[in-house]
């Protein structure tokens, strides 16, 4: 541990900024002395008067001594209230301004013997004051924030050696280049996943291109998943939000008339089962008889089968469309996949589109319409 007693570790990779502060707070505060070492300040706020409130009750814990006399570290955890929105002159956001302002002053001086003060945020704009002052008066650990695309994927390949090490797998050039292109970027996401290939494999260590397959998840595609929520909750606003970020994206809109469209597939064999009386208040019925499950069994995808996770998260939602509607929007996602290979419209815009044709008017909620739910 450097002998600074301001540190600043700032970056959009959670995961690393997290744990560098842990391995930071392990070295300064032994466990059995956190009761009183220890002060952590929740810095994640959703407006101005919450970041003042949050300085101040850190400049009030830095002024304070231990309550047994002995060392202090005061965290600033997850410091939000750095992100620009409307900015002055000195890179700031103006909303937030006078709080950070208050900390700036806080880490130009020097801190009381025995303090440290550790620092964590998402962004903090390199320009300010508030940053110049921690360069100078204590520790920045940068790990970078708004990296573009080509830089993410160059600082994914030099963790990913690192993470296959330490959870004992063996990868050979492609199966990485194949796990990095479906997972992502994302550290925290490249741990977790390589935790399950652990677990997937044992007692092997090879990992082949077929065990990321079987076992991995889209990270690349997260904010996918996001759109299929909002898509199953019939939230035209979210889901339009959700699609202008993913806008630009490579075949972004076959990918999602692909997922919309199995998952149309599959909310369509759920609210047959529901109306059917086979799955009630989530669960499935005991009273199923020989007949039915042999219409089960003959079904595209079999409910009774289908992974428990993914029952229940379209269970919530089938109730939102009829079984017309459903029909209805599984052929419009299929014709517009018809049209992304031979019209010369932008794909976002027909994508956009054909979403909207299908969730744009509001459902009525389950109980109005149960006399509609066979249509």
């Amino acid at each position: 541990m450097a002998d600074k007693a301001l540190v600043l570790i700032c970056g959009d990779d959670n995961y690393l900024v997290t744990e560098s502060a842990k391995k930071r707070v392990a070295q300064l505060v032994p466990e059995s002395e956190r009761d009183f070492g220890l002060e952590v300040i929740d810095g994640d706020v959703a407006n101005a008067d919450d970041a003042e409130r949050a300085v101040n009750s850190c400049i009030e814990s830095v002024r304070t001594e231990s309550f047994l006399g002995g060392n202090k570290t005061t965290w600033l955890k997850n410091a939000t209230f750095f992100q620009k929105k409307a900015e002055d002159e000195d890179g700031n956001t103006e909303s937030s301004s006078s709080a950070i302002a208050k900390l700036t002053e806080l880490v130009k001086a020097p801190l009381p013997s025995g303090h440290t003060l550790l620092i964590t945020t998402p962004n903090v704009p390199r320009n300010s004051s508030f940053f110049k002052a921690c360069q100078k008066m204590g520790e920045v650990e940068d790990f970078g924030s708004n990296l573009k695309s080509w830089e993410q994927d160059k600082a994914a390949e030099g963790k990913l050696d690192t993470l296959i090490r330490q959870v004992g797998l063996e990868m050979d050039l492609a199966v990485r280049e194949e796990f990095l292109q479906r997972v992502g970027t994302d550290t925290r996401t490249l741990v977790n996943e390589l935790e399950k290939l652990s677990l997937y494999v044992h007692p092997n260590r090879k990992v082949t291109k077929a065990d990321i397959e079987a076992i991995t998840c889209l990270g690349r595609e997260t904010e996918a998943w996001d759109v299929l929520e909002a898509f199953n909750a019939r939230d035209a606003k979210r889901t339009m939000a959700i699609l202008r970020k993913l806008e630009g994206q490579k075949g972004i809109a076959m990918m999602l008339d692909a997922m919309l469209e199995n998952n149309i597939r599959d909310m369509i064999v759920v609210r047959e089962a529901v109306d059917r009386g086979w799955i009630r208040n989530g669960n499935w019925s005991a009273n199923i008889s020989p007949e039915e499950s042999v219409i089960l069994q003959t079904l595209p995808v079999n409910p009774k089968t289908m992974n428990s996770w993914r029952l229940r998260k379209i269970l919530p939602f089938v109730g939102r469309f009829t079984m017309r509607e459903l029909r209805i929007a599984r052929y419009l996602l299929i014709t517009m996949r018809e049209k992304l290979v031979s019209c010369s419209l932008p794909e976002m815009f027909l994508l956009q589109t054909t979403i909207l044709k299908i969730i744009g008017k509001a459902a009525k909620p389950p109980a109005e319409r149960r006399d509609a739910s066979r249509e």
